[in-house]
């Protein structure tokens, strides 16, 4: 029961990873109370993924000086107080600070929420758990965007009282996750790893890495892009709401854990071109998407983008402790999480820029099409050759 409370527990912590975006429902509502251009708005959304960025940098430096225990709580008490702060002050520069200070709290949070799993645990149950987190992450985002654009119908500003399910969160932290780890089948500290502790990464390892980061920057982009543009690309279909807006959104999310739930058999089946199908996959739900006539394809081709986007995101970090050392974990988590918050924040400046070069946002979108198949070619002979060298 305890080993069961411990992995809840640890898991609970990436309900908040990306809940940045959790108040893209209301971007229309702020946009009509501030009087500001829609770049204005867009960026107060992504802000966290600047600070989230900064903290990742000096992660290593915070994971020498404090420990897992006061790194994680004080993440989680920053989350909850910051970003509930613009239910009592909408003052744009001061919600601006305090969109500053969420991204410090989510990012001291992300340091090690990921890399827990990794290092407490091996095998398929490693698979497993990061299976479930990448379905408990998006279903986080989903139901936190949801219960914002829930909350917004009756004030757009009662939106950030999601951020304190972090303060939920930080009392299963607190109570059921042990400061020390086991010495048993599940062990931090593996022999292989005590012998390898001078041995720096490879060319290779490195080169691997920074692919990954590649990849897991462009799964983040496409998906970000869907969050800040999904309103604007329905609208061409008709009348809807910002409710109805966030409705979509949260399903989009809530089918990522449908995905995480299959993440296991997804690996199983298709092993050795898990990559290279997770990225046909996302490309035929945007290709569907740019191309789809009816609300109701439309939906389908949202929802679908949301289960790859899962399955992608999941096999980069489930590489992660396959192909490193656990004493490299949480810097290479970090790294690829720098890269996924770099990705966020940029998002909007992507859209600006693209917008201005080819107009609409479905023609950004068939744009991310063409990237998506050139990483399918690159994928496939990646994955073809590193098969044929074993």
């Amino acid at each position: 029961m305890a080993s069961s409370l411990e992995k809840i527990s640890i898991l609970s912590l990436s309900l908040v990873l990306v809940s940045a975006f959790a108040i893209t429902p209301i971007s229309h509502d702020m946009y009509d109370y501030y009087s500001l251009p829609l770049s204005a708005i867009e960026i107060l959304v992504s802000l966290p993924s600047l600070t989230i960025m900064i903290v990742l940098i000096i992660s290593p430096l915070l994971t020498k000086i404090l420990s897992e225990q006061i790194i994680i709580t004080t993440g989680l008490i920053i989350t909850a107080l910051s970003g509930t702060f613009p239910v009592l002050i909408q003052s744009y520069p001061l919600v601006f600070a305090s969109r500053v200070l969420l991204g410090i709290g989510i990012g001291l949070v992300n340091i090690k929420a990921i890399s827990l799993i990794g290092e407490r645990y091996d095998g398929e149950v490693r698979q497993r758990l990061f299976g479930y987190r990448g379905g408990v992450e998006v279903f986080g985002s989903a139901f936190l965007t949801f219960l914002a654009g829930q909350l917004a119908d009756f004030d757009w500003s009662y939106s950030f009282l999601v951020y304190s399910c972090a303060l939920i969160i930080l009392l299963l932290y607190v109570f059921f996750v042990p400061c020390t780890i086991d010495t048993g089948d599940n062990a931090y500290v593996t022999t292989e790893d005590s012998t390898e502790k001078s041995t720096k990464m490879s060319f290779v390892q490195n080169l691997y890495l920074f692919s990954l980061i590649g990849l897991a920057m462009e799964t983040v982009l496409i998906n970000a892009s869907i969050y800040l543009r999904l309103f604007d690309v329905m609208s061409s279909l008709g009348d809807f709401t910002s409710s109805q807006s966030a409705l979509l959104l949260a399903s989009q999310q809530l089918i990522g854990i449908v995905a995480g739930i299959l993440f296991v058999f997804f690996v199983k089946y298709f092993r050795h071109y898990c990559f290279t199908l997770a990225e046909v996959g996302l490309c035929l739900s945007l290709i569907s998407l740019v191309f789809s006539p009816y609300i109701s394809s439309f939906v389908v081709a949202t929802i679908l983008t949301g289960f790859f986007f899962t399955i992608k995101i999941t096999l980069i970090f489930n590489a992660l402790p396959e192909h490193f050392p656990k004493r490299h974990l949480s810097r290479v988590t970090s790294l690829v999480l720098l890269g996924c918050s770099f990705s966020a924040f940029c998002v909007p400046l992507v859209l600006k820029f693209l917008g201005s070069i080819v107009g609409t946002s479905r023609n950004i979108f068939l744009l991310y099409t063409f990237l998506s198949l050139l990483l399918i070619i690159v994928l496939f002979i990646v994955e073809k050759t590193k098969n044929s060298t074993y």
